[in-house]
């Protein structure tokens, strides 16, 4: 199953609009943009329909200016992971350019996401895992490398894995890693 986030506002719920900046075309930002984190689609098996429809969600997007990437991890993990079965696996899959940069909002740290897992997991069956493919950032090679450092341990630690992908088939063939199907026992 899948629950889409995106760093990017939505249209503003009612009016009257703020002042226009970036988001989606045509649409004013309404968030303070460390706090630019929503669910577009809630948890639901990923079909080539919902794949389609993520994409028309994602084509009009343009970038609101920061990254709360840890932000964006807790909601996940409070959104589609409080209730529900706990004796199922449950995966969350990031997409990051390794950056948490954030000026303001509500600011998430990787130990508070790591935090927050380990509670979730003292309650569950079986674990949560958090997968993490690093892609397309680029800068010089210290600034990249601690960036990547702090994903890749908050994945390893979760059980989760970590993936680099330098360009476009590498990130293919990370997410298919990533998303294949987990091997089921009945007991």
């Amino acid at each position: 199953c899948l629950s889409f986030f995106t760093a990017a506002p939505a249209p503003p719920p009612a009016p009257p609009p703020p002042t226009p900046a970036p988001g989606r075309a045509g649409q004013p930002f309404n968030l303070v943009p460390g706090d630019d984190v929503e669910q577009a689609l809630p948890m639901q098996a990923l079909t080539p329909a919902l794949v389609e429809r993520m994409g028309m969600i994602l084509s009009p997007l343009e970038p609101g200016g920061e990254t709360p990437l840890y932000l964006a991890i807790a909601e996940a993990l409070a959104t589609d992971f409080d209730g529900g079965r706990t004796d199922l696996p449950g995966h969350v899959l990031v997409v990051t350019d390794g950056a948490n940069d954030q000026t303001g909002g509500r600011y998430v740290t990787a130990s508070a996401v790591e935090d927050q897992l380990a509670r979730k997991n003292g309650r569950r069956r079986v674990p949560l895992r958090i997968d993490v493919v690093g892609f397309g950032y680029a800068a010089n090679a210290t600034d990249h490398a601690s960036r990547m450092d702090e994903v890749r341990n908050l994945a390893t630690g979760s059980g989760g894995r970590f993936y680099e992908a330098a360009n476009a088939e590498a990130l293919a063939r990370s997410l298919r890693e990533s998303m294949r199907s987990i091997e089921w026992r009945v007991r």
